[in-house]
């Protein structure tokens, strides 16, 4: 893809350069960023997710001071200074989307596998260096695959812009195009339900904002019935509570469904993002989100609802308990747990 540079009229000494609205573009971004974090201020370098997120925008930050500069100290070969700026930063974003993930894979085989009571001075090691790696590598690969191409192109009889050539993130909205698929053809089937099981799912938010969900498990026999509270009686013919897998999908959607629709747009119109705005917190945070719910459901199925729970925007618990408890009048009566289920809560 390409970015406009400079545009200017022949027989004119006048050239407009771009670099105002790239910059702006960036710290658009930042200000995304900045706010993401904001939302996840609890994550430290102690989490994998935390010391990501912090990479992302210190390595935006840096960007930002270089374009800065240009724009403040620009010479007459600014154009090319941003192009290359431009080149080398795209590039090398555009390698972060699928070895992140493969990161946060390994993660969390080292942290089930190895030893979950590390202490945090081993933990923040155990983060920064595979990610500062993983930069290094895909600096130095953009560094040594520079090629700065600007193309001179005509777009009136008298009027000519100069284009920089950059590379895009394919992978984010090709995985946010089959996200959405996925969960548009899981939700199907079940249109009829969906809009009860949200509203109950809204409920069981409420009530647990109001009694502490986490406080009203009462620890049973395995296979025992559970009496619900005094005065509080079952539903009446009670709608059948989803699947946990489908329950997952619902709370899922019900946060990430507008940034899903935009990325998905955005690649239904061939409506083109340098890699450098495309690979950002939202969307680490989406597919960060996207593996520990899939995490989630294949703990949860033996462990309970509260198995390795990782630092996510989502609250899978909620939904856990969308597909397992009964909800009546805002409050909420226990499912009969299983043994296992007990241990965990």
């Amino acid at each position: 893809m390409h970015v406009i540079i400079q545009r200017w009229e022949e027989g004119s000494d006048l050239h407009v350069d771009y670099i105002v609205e790239h910059m702006i573009l960036l710290l658009s971004k930042l200000g995304l960023n900045f706010l993401v974090l904001c939302f996840t201020h609890n994550r430290g370098c102690s989490s994998w997710q935390g010391m990501c997120s912090l990479s992302v925008v210190l390595a935006d930050l840096v960007v930002g001071t270089f374009m800065v500069k240009l724009w403040l100290f620009g010479s007459d070969e600014t154009a090319v200074s941003l192009c290359s700026l431009l080149t080398i930063t795209s590039k090398t974003y555009e390698a972060l989307p699928l070895p992140l993930i493969a990161l946060y894979l390994w993660d969390i085989w080292l942290e089930d596998t190895y030893s979950s009571n590390w202490r945090t001075s081993y933990r923040v090691v155990k983060n920064i260096a595979p990610i500062m790696a993983l930069w290094m590598i895909a600096v130095l690969n953009a560094n040594s695959a520079l090629k700065v191409n600007l193309l001179e192109q005509r777009t009136a009889p008298d009027k000519k812009v100069l284009l920089c050539e950059v590379q895009a993130a394919p992978q984010v909205n090709y995985l946010a195009l089959v996200i959405s698929s996925v969960c548009i053809c899981s939700m199907l089937p079940y249109y009829s339900w969906i809009p009860q099981w949200l509203s109950d799912a809204e409920r069981m938010f409420e009530a647990r904002d109001r009694q502490q969900m986490g406080h009203l498990v009462t620890l049973i026999n395995p296979g025992a019935q559970m009496t619900p509270p005094e005065g509080i009686g079952l539903i009446k013919s009670p709608p059948p509570r989803p699947p946990l897998w489908l329950s997952l999908v619902l709370g899922f959607i019900s946060l990430w469904t507008p940034y899903l629709v935009i990325t998905t747009g955005s690649l239904v119109l061939v409506f083109c993002v340098p890699a450098f705005i495309g690979v950002n917190l939202m969307w680490l945070e989406c597919a960060n989100s996207v593996l520990t719910g899939v995490i989630f459901w294949a703990k949860s199925r033996r462990r309970g609802p509260y198995a390795s729970m990782r630092p996510n925007l989502c609250s899978w618990e909620v939904y856990w308990h969308l597909s397992k408890w009964t909800i009546s009048d805002g409050k909420l009566l226990s499912p009969v747990l299983t043994a296992k289920e007990e241990l965990c809560v």
